[in-house]
């Protein structure tokens, strides 16, 4: 009972400083963008944007390939980590391919804007 009670408290923890890491990013690059828009307008904020797509598609590529195809490298080291039983770890290893379809789609979705072309698309067909 305290292994599972050390574990969670593990757990817990870490979950709290990744979600604390991912709020202070947040704030950082929203406090970012806006100083840049204060003091040198949104044009060159765009431009910088436009330049940096090649770059930052190379970036999430990049981290695509370390999460696939490091997949089984993760889930070993949680395993290790969280203190896993055999089945538990062979049930996250079964999960590379749906985590990968889910980034992809997201990846679609969300970052090539794939579903406002189509509403634009349908938007324009029909009217």
């Amino acid at each position: 009972m305290s292994i599972h009670k050390n574990n969670d408290d593990k757990g817990k923890k870490a979950f709290r400083l990744i979600m604390l890491a991912f709020a202070i990013c947040t704030l950082l690059v929203t406090v970012l963008v806006c100083l840049i828009t204060f003091f040198y307008g949104f044009d060159p904020m765009v431009s910088g944007h436009e330049t940096a797509k090649p770059y930052l598609a190379l970036w999430r590529l990049f981290i695509f390939i370390v999460i696939i195809g490091g997949w089984h490298t993760w889930m070993k080291l949680l395993a290790q980590w969280a203190d896993l039983t055999p089945q538990q770890h062979q049930f996250n290893r079964q999960y590379r391919w749906r985590f990968a379809l889910w980034l992809i789609v997201i990846e679609a979705l969300l970052v090539q804007n794939i579903l406002a072309d189509l509403v634009d698309l349908f938007l324009t067909e029909s009217g």
